[in-house]
């Protein structure tokens, strides 16, 4: 079983408190092997894994799993959409603040939906590190087709101020708009061939999707010459879906959790209302 997670920032937490939290939060779901089935209390019972003072590293931020073939991706990224959506001011100074040497975080989640990936190319430039040692993810909207798949990386690469990014995604398994009258599948399928050619092309070291059920999975395998690196999901210890995950543990998709820690929305879940989640946090509060 293999999560790697993307989280956005809490106004209330540190950048070092949140990878802490993150970092433990995927090895507790893990080692609880969390189903729907158990119960809150259930949940709040794995507090014996955690119940020593820690103090969180740069090692923290920079742990990786390899996604693909000679690709390595940090186990968090800093997500700029969630509560940075909307709001522009907030995305370069995060950026930095995450990519600062305090912190170490070298993982960085974007999208087209956000508008921030131009704010995102200014603030990983302006960090001073090199392009090689940050793992830049940006995805398109949706299932729009090959053409316009390739036509949208190459765009995004401009603004991101990079001739490449790292992991490239299918946002949406549905599409917004079809002025073709194409059925989703496809589309699904059409515009897999687009992520298949700009990875050809070298404008991405992987290509992926997210929020991409197994039937959507399916449709996609059907005709794909490069499976999915990564399925990015919502996935916490309070929402999951553990027949999605089982099912990309067997096709070799990683699966990447989005919102790990919850959200203001009952939807993402109440995580950080846990007793196990305060507990964690209370240890980092010096």
């Amino acid at each position: 079983m293999m999560i790697v997670t993307k989280c956005r920032p809490f106004s209330f937490l540190s950048p070092a408190c949140l990878v802490s939290l993150t970092i433990r939060l995927v090895v507790l779901f893990m080692l609880s092997g969390l189903s729907k089935s158990k119960s809150m209390e259930e949940v709040e019972d794995i507090s014996h894994y955690h119940n020593e003072k820690t103090t969180t590293t740069t090692a923290d931020a920079t742990r990786t799993a390899v996604i693909a073939p000679g690709v390595e991706k940090p186990l968090i990224s800093l997500g700029t959409g969630g509560g940075m959506y909307g709001n522009r001011s907030v995305v370069e100074k995060a950026v930095l603040s995450w990519l600062h040497e305090d912190v170490g975080g070298r993982g960085i989640d974007t999208a087209i939906d956000y508008n921030n990936d131009d704010l995102v190319g200014i603030a990983w430039t302006k960090s001073g590190i090199p392009r090689e040692e940050i793992f830049i993810t940006t995805k398109q909207p949706g299932p729009i087709g090959y053409q316009e798949t390739i036509t949208a990386l190459e765009e995004s690469l401009i603004r991101l101020q990079t001739s490449y990014v790292d992991l490239y995604l299918i946002h949406f398994p549905n599409p917004d708009n079809n002025p073709h009258h194409k059925s989703a599948k496809e589309l699904r399928q059409e515009t897999w061939k687009g992520m298949e050619e700009v990875l050809r092309r070298g404008w991405t070291r992987s290509i992926g999707v997210s929020n991409y059920g197994i039937s959507d999975l399916r449709d996609t395998l059907e005709v794909a010459a490069v499976s999915p690196a990564v399925n990015q999901v919502l996935w916490n210890p309070v929402t999951h879906d553990d027949a999605l995950l089982e099912f990309c543990s067997s096709e070799g998709i990683t699966l990447e959790a989005w919102s790990p820690l919850g959200g203001s929305k009952s939807r993402h879940g109440e995580v950080l209302n846990l007793p196990i989640m305060k507990h964690i946090a209370a240890s980092h509060n010096n």
